[in-house]
């Protein structure tokens, strides 16, 4: 996957469930996000 390189990128990633990790400026990685369980009672 390349990085992300506009503000809109990232926000298509966080979209399809990917977090980007910015360091001064710079991506420095591109991590998929696992599912986050919902407790059903």
């Amino acid at each position: 996957m390349p990085m992300p390189i506009t503000l809109n990128d990232c926000l298509l990633l966080w979209q399809m469930g990917y977090r980007v990790e910015v360091n001064d400026g710079k991506v420095m990685a591109v991590v998929k996000e696992r599912k986050k369980r919902e407790n059903i009672a």
